[in-house]
Order: C-alpha cells, then sequence, then structure tokens
C-alpha cells in the first residue's frame, strides 16, 4: 500500500506518494524546506507587487484550494491570456512563472503540456513548434477551477491577435474545427499573417 504525505504552506507546496521506506527517504530531503517555511517566514511574507503573478495568484486562487500540476499549468496560461494578453506562450513562458511562484519546475513540463494539448484538448499548438495557445475548453475549464463566472457565462470568442492562431497552422481535428466555429458564429475569421 502507498503512503502519501502533503504539504502546503504559503510558500511551499508538495507531495510525497510510494511506499512507505521511499516517502520516509525521501521527507530527510525535504525536512529542511518545511522547516525553514516554520520558523523563517523571511522577505516572502511582503505584499507581492500589483500586477504580478503572485499577487494575482493570491488574489484569484481560492483559500484552501490546492491546484494540481496541470491545473497550475493551466493557470499560468490564463493568467498570461487573460492578465498581459499574451495569448501564445512557450515552455520558458510556464518555467519563468513556477520560478516567479518561487515552485519547483516540474520535470515532465513538455509531458504535461503536450498532454493537456493532445489528451484533454485544453491547449492548442501554436504555429511554431513548442507554441501554445489556450482552447476555449481550457479556459472554460480553468475558469471554473477557480469559480470565475463571468456575465457572459461561455464568452470564450475573444478574437486572438491575428498571428496567435492561424488556421492553417493547426492540423484537421474536432477540436480545431470547433475552435473556428466560435469565430464563424461572430462572423470573424482569424487570419494568418505570415509574410510567405
Amino acid at each position: 500500500m502507498d503512503t502519501l504525505f502533503k504539504f502546503v504552506s504559503e510558500h511551499l507546496g508538495f507531495e510525497l506518494e510510494g511506499p512507505e521506506t521511499f516517502v520516509r527517504e525521501q521527507m530527510q530531503f525535504f525536512l529542511p524546506f518545511v522547516r525553514g517555511t516554520a520558523e523563517s517566514p523571511g522577505p516572502a511574507d511582503s505584499e507581492p507587487e500589483e500586477g504580478s503573478l503572485p499577487h494575482w495568484y493570491k488574489q484569484t486562487i481560492p483559500p484552501g484550494q490546492s491546484p494540481t500540476m496541470q491545473d497550475h499549468i493551466l493557470i499560468f496560461a490564463y493568467y498570461l491570456y487573460r492578465q498581459k494578453r499574451q495569448f501564445i506562450f512557450v515552455p520558458d513562458d510556464m518555467k519563468a512563472s513556477f520560478t516567479e511562484m518561487n515552485r519547483v519546475i516540474p520535470k515532465s513540463l513538455l509531458q504535461i503540456m503536450g498532454s493537456l494539448k493532445r489528451d484533454h484538448g485544453l491547449l492548442y499548438a501554436g504555429k511554431k513548434r513548442g507554441e501554445y495557445s489556450m482552447t476555449p475548453e481550457g479556459i472554460r475549464y480553468i475558469e471554473g477551477v477557480l469559480g470565475i463566472r463571468r456575465a457572459e457565462e461561455v464568452d470564450t470568442r475573444e478574437q486572438a491577435p491575428e498571428a496567435a492562431l492561424p488556421e492553417k497552422a493547426m492540423p484537421d481535428s474536432p477540436q480545431r474545427d470547433r475552435f473556428f466555429s466560435l469565430f464563424k458564429e461572430n462572423g470573424d475569421t482569424p487570419r494568418d499573417t505570415d509574410d510567405s
């Protein structure tokens, strides 16, 4: 039977799961970090700068909620999308977000992002390799996780910048068709601004 150890504080969170001997061995490594958060709050207790990811996160994430790693990636993508108006992001943007939030960058970041795209349909592949953007389903999902109710309830039809999601950059798929049908319902069509 596996043992699960979960630790969450304002500045640190992690889970260990596996055979009890494995969890105990790993705890020896993590114990100094756990003690450090309890003994010395340090400068992280100061109020984050307004408009920054930590400030937005603190204002947006419901108290007591502990998002999964996948949810964190979508939360960071949503922050870039809604707050920074950055419709396209790359793995380095996610790494920077994890770092800004003082969280460990997952070693499997690329695999998780690929799974969110391929298996769950919550991300689209961008025009260039390694680029991603949120799908309408991804936006609705993360707004549900965050408890965000929009006046229009399902208004995810905002026009992305012209270069964000050109129709020919995405392979044919039901998700692609649903995405572009949202634009066509509004009478809009994303255009490819490729200079070729």
